[in-house]
């Protein structure tokens, strides 16, 4: 998968046959948030510290849990860009239901792997539902 530029920032994970998956604002808001959790987590963004983190940045994880009305309002279909009908917005929330399925989502843990597990699950079966993982689709 190639680099997209956008507003002349390299976004090289958000799109799929140069079709952009979030709008603009997410995508601003993102280096923020990694940044801070990145700072946080001790510079590995591959811990749970990391992952819980961002998704309390979010405002989709707290003393309850994971709140998952609020993760699909930031990341699913409702926040794609597309068309009703196109391949992100027909697979977007499958792809979070099926991700929240395997994790625990009632428990405050301060370090979560549960949600770096949902974060791996959700970009993989997002990114495996594009076209462009089989690029004669594009």
């Amino acid at each position: 998968m190639q680099n997209k530029v956008i507003s002349d920032e390299i976004v090289p994970w958000n799109d799929c046959c140069d079709d952009v998956f979030y709008p603009k604002l997410i995508l601003y808001l993102l280096p923020v948030v990694y940044n801070k959790c990145f700072m946080e987590s001790d510079g590995d963004p591959t811990s749970p510290c990391f992952h819980t983190c961002i998704f309390k940045m979010m405002g989709s994880y707290g003393p309850n849990g994971l709140n998952s009305k609020v993760l699909k309002r930031l990341i699913g279909s409702n926040n794609m860009m597309g068309e009703e009908s196109g391949w992100k917005k027909q697979n977007a929330d499958k792809i979070l239901d099926k991700c929240l399925s395997q994790i625990d989502t009632k428990s405050y843990i301060e370090c979560n792997e549960d949600l770096k597990s949902f974060s791996f699950c959700y970009f993989a079966e997002l990114f495996m539902a594009c076209p462009d993982f089989n690029e004669s689709n594009c």
